[in-house]
Parts: C-alpha cells; structure tokens; sequence
C-alpha cells in the first residue's frame, strides 16, 4: 500500500484549489483524484466526476476514486440528491457494503466510505442527511489534521438545516470553517462553505475576508468565482459582484472552447451579472464574452395560494443557440408538490422527472425567469434571513425600501 499526499496547481494543472489528501491510489490516478476533490469542494460537481471517473480507469482497485464519483451526487447547500446514481457509483467498486469496505486499505479510507453508505444508505434523506452529519463529525474528530474531513463535516452540518436557513446551525459550520481556514488558508472547501455560513445580510461581512480569498484560490473554477458575489451583493458592492460574475462567465466559456462549444450569456451567474448592472445604472450592457444583450424578459406574476403552477420558457432564449435548444414553441406545465421533510417545492418535467424548483437552470429551457431570480437578489441586497420558525414570514429588514418581497428563487447558487 502506497499512500500519497497530492497538491493541486502545482506541476502546471488547471488551477481549481490546493487539496493534500492522503490515500492508497497508484500514482497515476493521483492527478486526476486531487482534481475531482478540489472540483468537489468546488460545487463543479459534472467536471469532479469526470476527474474521478478518470482516475477510476487509471486505478480500477481505487476506492476513494468512487466514493468521490458518489459524493458529486450529493448537492447538501441545495438540498439536492441523485441516490440511485450514487449507489451505481459506488457498485462498480462493490456490490454490497461489505464487499465495498473490504477494498479499503486504511482505516481512515474506510471512515469516509462507511460514511458515505449512511448518506445513500437507509431511510429518508433528512434522516440520512443527519446521520451522515455525525458520522463526518466522528471521522474529523478522529482525524484532527484531515482537512477534508472538517471540511466535508461542516458541509455536512448546513445540509442538515431542512427548515430553511437556521442561524444556529450556520453559525456551529462556521465556527469549524473559521478554525479551518486559519490552518489551511488555500483550502477551496473551507473558503467556499463559510461563504456559505455568512450568506445573509446579518453576517455577510463577517464571510468578505473569505470571499476575497476564495477568487484567488481557484482562478479556474466558475463557480467559485461567482460565489463571492454572495457576500458582495448582501453588502452592495455592485462594482465586485459585477467583477465576480463576468468572471464566472468567462471561465464557463473558456471551458465551453475547449471542447469546441460555443460561448454562452444565459444562465445563473449572467442573470446575477446584469443584476449587477442594472445596480450601476447600466441598462445598455453585453455580455463581454458572447457580445450579445443579456435576456431581459418581461416581469411574470404568479398566483399566490394555487397547487397549480405554470412555467413559461424564456422567449428572448427562443430560437438562440446560447442555451443549445430551439425553444420558441415551447410550454411547460409543472405541479407544485411538498417533498416528504422538505420546505421546498419540486417541478415534474414532462416523462416524470423532478427538479427541484429552487435549482432549476435557464439553461435546460425550463427555467425560472431571470426576473424572478432578480428579485430574489434585490432581497437579498435588503436583507432577509430566518429560522425555522419564522421560515413563512420572510419580510426585507428594511421594508420602507420600494420592491419586491422575498423569494424562493435559485438565489443559494
């Protein structure tokens, strides 16, 4: 057995943060394993699977190469879980759990499986969510100088708020994360999800330190680029949200040219970027990357205390190859439903697949208008958190200010 610790942005690779984790890969699969973790911690969750499916073929006895691929199944800020993929995942190391850990060399590899069967295992997922919560809690206990382990704990803690954004169990994540960044400044998960932790009005200044740091630590990943603009647009700082966005969508497309793909202006963190510009007073903007107006469809009102809802595709994405569909004619009908434990409501495509409301993506064509998401930003620029308790009475913490009240837009991205 060979145990390796990896970093990643040294050797010339794609700079998506620095991650050291110990394991017992073949050394060629190394590059790739580090890549997936640093992705993971990232949310670039399609190209992290990608790494570990790659280190997978390098190193087919790997076990930590699966336990990653399952993990990017798994989305806890946005309540999100494919646990059938996860399983399929996790049954090309093994058929059973049993079979599964017998693969694993060292004690502390097989802490992170025996965790991750708790989060696809048995039972709801708010129950799974928890005990997989204290199994992360146990491993980074055990493991003090894992910081992957506190990292993926702290996680594991806001995926455990099924009631809406809970201070208290904000605060216990942030104060792991805190300690966490103070040994491991570079880390992409603990600067990522303590942006996480400070993500409201209250306590955005408290998470700006890590919202500086994070864009430098991974250049390369979009995501991590657009998610500083969450701590600077609670604190109105339109010029960096504006910064933070079309940098984000410049690394989407910078990818998308790599693989010979066309660049694209639609989708979450443009509608974050012309809300910027609408901020500045910008109202003639384009999109520096693709050179096109970014969609500014009309605003669309929804009929309060209806089981029924409507959603109509985006007409200034019809007929436009930047969301890689022709969708002019098209016209989704959804059923709001309430998930079993979950406050959230989820959209029934057509065929019968659900996604969830908060998450849906203009991008697929099916979309929550982008004037929805813009006033869940300007929300979230007055001010808005709660708790359990006072989930449904969300008011601005300054409604004096004209515009629109809270909203259960895709606004945690």
């Amino acid at each position: 057995m060979v145990l390796v610790r990896g970093v990643l942005g040294a050797s010339g690779e794609t700079p998506v943060g620095e991650v050291h984790f110990a394991n017992s890969g073949a050394h060629g699969a190394q590059a790739a394993f580090l890549r997936g973790l640093a992705q993971l911690h990232n949310f670039e969750y399609a190209d992290a699977a990608e790494a570990f499916r790659q280190a997978e073929k390098t190193d087919p006895g790997f076990a930590m190469a699966y336990w990653g691929e399952a993990m990017t199944h798994n989305h806890p800020i946005w309540m999100e879980q494919d646990k059938d993929a996860a399983r399929k995942a996790l049954e090309k190391l093994g058929p059973t759990p049993e079979v599964r850990r017998g693969k694993v060399p060292s004690a502390r590899e097989r802490a992170y499986l025996d965790a991750v069967e708790i989060l696809y295992g048995n039972g709801t997922k708010n129950e799974r969510d928890v005990r997989y919560a204290a199994a992360m809690r146990s491993l980074s206990q055990k493991y003090p100088d894992d910081p992957d382990a506190a990292a993926f704990s702290a996680l594991a803690i806001l995926g455990t708020a099924h009631e809406g954004r809970d201070v208290s169990t904000y605060m216990r994540a942030a104060a792991i994360l805190e300690e966490l960044t103070c040994r491991y400044p570079d880390h992409p998960g603990a600067a990522h999800y303590l942006i996480h932790s400070y993500d409201d009005p209250a306590h955005a200044v408290l998470g700006l330190r890590a919202a500086r740091r994070y864009s430098k630590i991974a250049p390369d990943a979009a995501h991590a680029q657009h998610m500083t603009s969450h701590i600077f647009i609670a604190m109105g700082m339109w010029d960096e949200v504006v910064a933070a966005n079309e940098t984000a969508v410049a690394v989407v497309n910078r990818g998308r040219e790599r693989k010979g793909l066309p660049p694209v202006s639609c989708g979450h963190y443009a509608y974050w970027l012309e809300y910027g510009y609408l901020e500045q007073g910008k109202r003639d903007v384009f999109s520096r990357d693709a050179g096109r107006r970014l969609p500014r469809p009309p605003r669309r009102r929804s009929t309060p205390g209806t089981a029924e809802s409507r959603t109509r595709t985006n007409p200034h994405l019809a007929r436009s190859s930047r969301c890689g569909r022709d969708t002019s004619s098209t016209r989704r009908t959804g059923r709001a439903t309430s998930r079993a434990g979950s406050s959230r409501s989820e959209t029934l495509r057509p065929g019968g697949s659900r996604t969830n409301g908060r998450a849906a993506s203009v991008r697929s064509g099916e979309a929550i208008p982008p004037a929805r998401e813009r006033r869940s930003l300007a929300s979230r620029r007055r001010g808005s958190i709660s708790t359990p308790s006072s989930r449904r009475r969300r008011v601005p913490a300054n409604p004096g200010r004209g515009g629109p009240r809270f909203s259960r837009a895709s606004s945690a991205r």
